[in-house]
């Protein structure tokens, strides 16, 4: 296997490939190009060529029209290759060493494996995104699949959030689908899928430098997925009118399973009377891609790379609720109020961690549990004076779970108080995202606190 680090103004990525020899160019008919500097015109179809012989690099020049430099001097015959070693094609300089699968598996950055043609290559993207179609000459494609024409110019997009590596169609012709499932939106994506696009097959994960734990690459990713999981039990927390909301220290916790409506009812009646009441005004899934075309949402996307750092630097759940509460109107801008629960299987009970104001927070555990079983964001408004005599000082208010690999770690709340208020799904998707952010945290910190016991 020959690892290649290729570096082009302010960016680096790395590709393995697992042949004899290496043909650097960009793509054409006559031969097949490992190495793709397109769209870089300066580089020739085939351009180079670098092999391994006798535990040595080899490098020469397939008679490209602007020649190649090894550590600034143009070479005109074959030349041995140091790791080292600056090559110099086209805008590119490249760097060439012998490697094995085994020692690229922890290399930082969006692991990528493309299965075309009975082989396979590796590459290793230190990118933020990373595109795949044909060659266009807009927009940088990373992986070239220019000999599929089933393959659209910008086919798909792959980037991080950031261990869980995530992708989404482009609007191409043909579609993209994952594990066999057609791609409606952007969805998460682990070492096990399979991507297909075209009449080729890929694979993704991302690997950091702080997350990886042995041999395997996935380790941080299965911390962060939030799969989907089996809707309610038809009763159980069925969806509602209106729903009661009460004031408490903590609410009782009914574990995944064990939620049926004959089980609940007693509990339920049992309880003192509501502080008011609320209805659903509109539901987000947590696997819908993010949809928000509201003011404010581009300067939210902004923030997220700063946010994710932020998030990463928190060492206990009491650093990472406080900092929700007091940060979330930064990108919901009417979220006056915001309270932060977690769960505590234990103990059974959904327990208040953080809240802004000082006024203690109300919520609805019925609609927060429906919440959890259903894996949705919910915005709600409080309901009329004519339906509830009893009013609560807020209007309206999103309910959103908190996730981490299928385990479920709380929820946190926001409310604004204003009478004409009321939250979008714009509003939902932005704190679904934060979400996917603070529950691998969670998870992580939960993981820790079992193994220190």
């Amino acid at each position: 296997m020959i690892e290649v680090k290729i570096r082009q103004g302010g960016e680096v990525r790395s590709i393995s490939v697992n042949q004899d020899e290496v043909v650097i160019g960009r793509p054409n008919e006559k031969r097949d190009v490992h190495v793709d500097l397109s769209p870089d015109d300066s580089v020739s179809r085939v351009h180079a060529q670098v092999w391994e012989e006798n535990g040595v690099l080899c490098l020469k020049d397939l008679g490209s029209s602007g020649g190649t430099f090894v550590n600034g001097s143009a070479i005109n015959d074959t030349v041995l290759l140091e790791s080292d070693t600056q090559v110099a094609i086209g805008n590119h300089s490249l760097c060439f060493s012998i490697g094995s699968s085994a020692s690229r598996s922890d290399e930082q950055g969006i692991h990528a494996e493309v299965f075309i043609g009975g082989g396979k290559n590796k590459s290793v993207f230190n990118l933020e995104e990373i595109y795949i179609g044909r060659n266009h000459p807009e927009r940088e494609v990373h992986i070239d699949l220019s000999e599929d024409l089933n393959v659209s110019r910008v086919h798909a997009k792959v980037w991080r959030t950031r261990e869980i590596c995530w992708i989404k169609d482009e609007n191409s012709t043909h579609g993209t689908s994952v594990n066999g499932e057609g791609l409606t939106g952007a969805r998460v994506i682990g070492p096990e899928d399979v991507v297909q696009i075209g009449d080729c097959q890929l694979k993704f994960y991302y690997c950091a430098e702080h997350s990886r734990k042995g041999d395997d690459p996935s380790f941080k990713y299965e911390t962060s997925k939030i799969p989907s999981v089996k809707k309610a039990t038809k009763g159980a927390f069925e969806k509602m009118d209106s729903y009661p909301v009460y004031k408490e220290d903590s609410y009782r916790y009914f574990q995944p399973g064990k939620r049926n409506k004959s089980d609940l009812e007693d509990v339920f009646q049992s309880r003192k009377s509501p502080m008011g009441r609320i209805r659903i005004t509109c539901e987000v899934s947590l696997e819908d891609s993010f949809q928000d075309e509201e003011e404010g949402a581009s300067e939210f996307l902004k923030l997220l790379p700063d946010l994710i750092t932020r998030i990463n630097k928190d060492s206990d759940v009491n650093m990472v609720s406080n900092w929700f509460v007091n940060s979330v109107s930064k990108w919901v801008t009417a979220a006056e109020r915001a309270s932060f629960y977690t769960i505590d299987k234990g103990l059974g009970r959904i327990k208040l961690m953080a809240h802004k104001p000082a006024l203690k927070p109300i919520i609805s555990d019925i609609l927060v549990h429906r919440a959890l079983e259903e894996r949705q964001a919910i915005a709600w408004k409080q309901v009329s004076k004519e339906e509830s005599v009893r009013r609560i000082s807020a209007n309206a208010g999103i309910y959103v779970p908190l996730i981490g690999s299928c385990e479920e770690m709380g929820v946190i709340c926001v409310e604004d108080t204003s009478p004409s208020s009321g939250f979008s799904e714009g509003h939902l998707s932005r704190l679904i995202i934060v979400g996917k952010l603070i529950s691998p945290i969670l998870l992580q910190l939960a993981q820790s606190d079992e193994e220190s016991a």
